[in-house]
């Protein structure tokens, strides 16, 4: 989008999808059946309550190293009937979930693979064309270590569509009786790190359908980093013009964050805006600290040439360190396969 986009421009691009993050009509819920990961299964109801959409429950079996590799060992015949005995258990678990599910008015429907857990989890969202996936990062069970840490991120990272990562300690509800009476989302507070990028206002949009029906706070925020070349004692350049060229550049980015911050606000959401300099990993981090929200919503594929935080590391390290669910946020309608 060129710099100098109007405000009307902003406005006409969010109106367009405005309630873009309300057709969640499948909800991918990868879980691996312990007590923790049905933290995410709550928050799947919930959206799927929300968007009037359809879960699929997915476990994800990933057998020991002996059973996948064959030329390396040998397994007895008491093992394989004690993998199979474990397989089918599994599965029971699953479908008691799908079930529960189903008890509550929210469609549902199961799958079980076998498999490297983050490509089985990706391979089961591009076939069902799934347009969210939820998954947790604190699963301890023995055989349910698959979503934490590096799984989830490449998920994120790989996925074909929205992801949505909840950490365990960080409901704070936990699973109490409310929680499992109301089947209820809760968002007070979402805060939205973007780079002022088009690709970014996919995320706006999302956090925009979350926010109105749930009467939620909108916070949008920019971490202005310095260029390099600024710092830069290779490149000639006036400390009056360094600084001249940095004002100039801070203050359209501002121009920017308001103007949509007004576009947010026009949408009937509450909504206000915060620019920082800084690293911009670090910025979002302490600003999520110190404001506490119930959900973060981040986008992917940010190209203006020094605001491409959201991509790769930057969105890694909130999802790692949020003590909130993120939710890491993309445009379906530009998947492959998708109508």
């Amino acid at each position: 989008m060129p710099e100098q986009a109007s405000r009307r421009e902003l406005a006409g691009v969010l109106a367009k999808s405005e309630t873009h993050s309300l057709k969640w009509g499948t909800i991918l819920a990868a879980t691996d059946l312990s007590a923790n990961s049905q933290v995410a299964v709550e928050y799947a109801r919930s959206l799927a309550k929300l968007t009037q959409g359809t879960i699929i429950l997915l476990h994800v079996f990933e057998p020991p190293v002996v059973a996948s590799r064959p030329d390396i060992y040998f397994m007895s015949r008491d093992a394989t009937f004690e993998l199979e005995a474990v397989q089918r258990a599994a599965l029971e678990r699953l479908h008691s979930q799908r079930d529960e599910l189903d008890s509550s008015q929210v469609p549902c429907a199961s799958s079980m693979r076998i498999g490297a857990p983050y490509e089985e989890i990706v391979d089961e969202a591009e076939t069902r064309q799934a347009d969210l996936i939820v998954v947790g990062t604190q699963g301890r069970s023995a055989m349910g270590k698959f979503l934490m840490g590096s799984t989830a991120e490449r998920v994120c990272r790989h996925a074909p569509c929205s992801v949505l990562v909840v950490r365990h300690e960080s409901v704070s509800h936990e699973l109490d009786s409310s929680f499992a009476i109301t089947r209820e989302l809760k968002l007070g507070k979402i805060l939205v790190p973007t780079d002022l990028s088009e690709n970014s206002l996919t995320a706006i949009n999302y956090a925009a359908g979350l926010a109105k029906p749930t009467s939620a706070h909108l916070a949008l925020f920019h971490v202005f980093q310095i260029p390099d070349y600024v710092m830069s004692t290779n490149i000639s350049l006036s400390a009056g013009a360094a600084q001249s060229d940095l004002a100039v550049a801070q203050c359209k980015a501002l121009d920017r964050l308001q103007s949509l911050r007004e576009a947010v606000t026009a949408s009937a959401v509450n909504c206000d805006a915060e620019m920082r300099t800084g690293v911009p990993y670090q910025e979002i981090i302490e600003e999520t600290e110190r404001m506490a929200p119930d959900l973060i919503v981040v986008g992917t594929q940010g190209a203006t040439g020094v605001a491409r935080y959201l991509l790769g590391s930057t969105a890694e390290r909130i999802v790692r360190h949020s003590k909130c669910p993120v939710l890491v946020a993309r445009d379906s309608s530009k998947h492959q396969g998708k109508a």
